[in-house]
């Protein structure tokens, strides 16, 4: 049931992401790189939609990031059940995981064509993994 939910909720942010043109890990990175010119004080070459699309990568990532933090809260100490989650420390920052994601992003090109949501998850999951008797927040 929750391997479900997991689905459905991520597939939610799918939607979302797909409304604005962050479906794939491609659309992830470029949009990354858009937010980095950004923050370089290069924004005056970026245009409204770019910018809202960094708004929504950004309300991607903190979603992927509070689902995984949902479950996890489920799962009990139950370390079968937090198996494909990502036991994320609340002092890592939306702005890391960015910076985390769109490094692994960059190392594997051969993935820039799949889904940014499940990829994110996966790169969560190994970064960030749950330890036994260690699956609530604050490790």
């Amino acid at each position: 049931m929750r391997a479900a939910l997991l689905a459905m909720v991520l597939s939610s942010a799918a939607a979302v992401a797909s409304a604005q043109n962050i479906v794939s890990s491609y659309d992830f990175l470029r949009v990354a790189q858009n937010l980095e010119r950004s923050q370089r004080g290069e924004g005056a070459s970026i245009s409204t939609s770019e910018q809202s699309q960094i708004f929504v990568m950004l309300g991607i990532v903190q979603g992927i990031r509070e689902t995984m933090d949902v479950f996890v809260a489920l799962a009990d100490n139950d370390r079968s059940s937090t198996a494909q989650l990502a036991c994320i420390p609340q002092t890592v920052s939306t702005g890391q995981l960015i910076l985390i994601l769109k490094a692994e992003v960059e190392k594997a090109p051969s993935m820039l064509h799949h889904r940014f949501s499940i990829f994110a998850q996966d790169i969560l999951h190994r970064t960030y993994p749950c330890r036994q008797g260690k699956v609530v927040q604050g490790q």
